[in-house]
């Protein structure tokens, strides 16, 4: 947007009124944006989307199926054969041990390996869910994070294109006072304007650049394109606020209230499922029992008297004289592995506990730096803008002084959407650890919301 003035001959007080109109509209204009991509839907049609959760699902199948399997008896195996038949005449009936013979022999798993094997992959099939939540959260802070980096780029986008046109006014002031001969105006002020333009043409640049960035990484996750994003940040409900001003004497509370976290469930069921690993190598020291039995028919004797058939019952079982030293490395190895990830749980615990900390008071100083902002910064570097272009409609001040108060407020307005953006980037940090699901991260506690940067 860019007005045109003509301020040639035109006296400082017209010139002021028409800045501060440009300013005003300026401002009012970027705030118009209509929105498309809200930050709820984003989230969602990631969750909906994600490969690793739908291959989360299949490998809970497969574990639930391998977990009935494995609560099966091998299959028993069928003989049939001829036996003793007399060599130099294949006659059936000739010698009395030629017998036609049917066997079945059925193995049995070394003492309770089959159950301990069901309830191993049964639980390892119960830690997939645990897997999902963690991955839903993990989403959630991700998508959540390039949102708000796309936010946070086209709010700064269209403040930073609301001032240029200010910009570029001044400087046509500048022009117009210098060639005129009217106030103090000096050729350096005309450079300076300049300058200020081109720099905030530089980081429009950048800020476009960092845009689209943004953009294609939130397609990365949502399968479409994302060109804008609403003009008001969402108010997320903060989860686990008794912990925002608790200190480090509560560390052990806090360490109990993040046993509940899903990342540490699923090492703690990842724990039970290696005990079970311990309790399967520790089976091998039992024997393997098998039993079979045989039916031997035989044929009548050439002179036609009859014979008897033939029935053999047997067992077999092995006697583990020589794997000792096998079967103790195996359930060394098992024990070790579960060691390893109660390691690993007690350092998840570990990192969570600082992780919530480091949120804890990044979310206490953002609050404060915004109500510094909205309570005096922001209220300051108005009054100084207005003073300046005052005192130099006045022949009180100088340019550059209106030039840098400008800067200074629009410097100031940046950083307040900045902190806008981090603090909500806080929240649903926080809501990562004590959210009671993936779907609360990002719940609305107010429909009305109010725009990022307001007073």
């Amino acid at each position: 947007m860019y007005y045109t003035f003509m301020f040639q001959g035109v006296s400082r007080p017209l010139a002021t009124f028409g800045l501060v109109s440009l300013f005003w509209a300026s401002f009012a204009s970027a705030q118009t944006i209509a929105p498309q991509t809200r930050l709820e839907s984003v989230v969602l049609t990631a969750i909906n989307h994600d490969l690793e959760l739908k291959a989360s699902e299949h490998r809970q199948n497969m574990l639930e199926a391998s977990s009935q399997a494995a609560d099966t008896l091998p299959d028993p195996r069928i003989s049939l054969g001829i036996m003793n038949i007399a060599a130099d005449s294949f006659d059936f009936a000739q010698e009395p041990m030629t017998q036609l013979s049917l066997g079945l022999s059925q193995k049995l798993p070394r003492g309770n390996s089959r159950q301990i094997q069901q309830q191993h992959q049964s639980l390892l099939a119960s830690q997939q869910p645990l897997l999902r939540q963690l991955r839903q959260r993990q989403l959630v802070v991700t998508t959540a994070s390039w949102w708000l980096a796309l936010y946070q780029a086209q709010q700064s986008i269209h403040l930073i294109q609301s001032n240029r046109a200010l910009f570029e006014q001044l400087a046509d002031i500048a022009q117009a006072n210098y060639s005129s001969t009217i106030g103090n105006t000096r050729q350096q002020d005309i450079v300076q304007a300049q300058l200020e333009l081109t720099r905030l043409n530089d980081r429009l640049q950048k800020l476009k650049q960092q845009q689209e960035t943004a953009r294609l990484q939130l397609s990365q996750w949502t399968l479409y394109s994302i060109d804008q994003v609403p003009t008001l940040l969402p108010n997320v409900s903060l989860y686990g606020e008794q912990w925002i001003e608790s200190n480090g004497d509560d560390d052990q509370k806090l360490y109990q209230r993040l046993l509940e976290h899903p990342s540490v469930l699923a090492l703690e069921q990842s724990i039970k499922a290696k005990s079970k690993r311990i309790e399967l190598a520790k089976q091998k020291y039992r024997p393997e029992w098998g039993f079979n039995i045989r039916y031997g028919y035989r044929d009548d004797t050439p002179q036609s008297l009859s014979r008897s058939d033939l029935l053999s019952v047997g067992i077999s079982f092995d006697i583990p004289l020589y794997g000792h030293q096998r079967q103790d490395s195996e359930v060394a190895a098992a024990a070790a592995d579960s060691a390893i990830t109660k390691t690993d749980k007690a350092l998840q615990l570990r990192k969570l506990v600082a992780a919530a900390r480091v949120a804890q008071s990044q979310y206490k100083n953002l609050q404060q730096r915004r109500t510094l902002y909205r309570q005096q910064l922001l209220p300051q570097t108005e009054e100084q803008a207005e003073a300046a272009l005052t005192a130099y409609t006045n022949d009180d001040g100088s340019f550059a002084d209106v030039v840098r108060s400008r800067i200074t407020a629009l410097t100031a307005q940046l950083d307040m959407l900045t902190i806008e953006v981090e603090r909500l980037k806080q929240i649903i940090q926080f809501n990562y650890f004590f959210a009671p699901n993936a779907n609360t991260m990002i719940q609305i506690s107010d429909p009305n919301q109010q725009p990022a940067g307001s007073r």
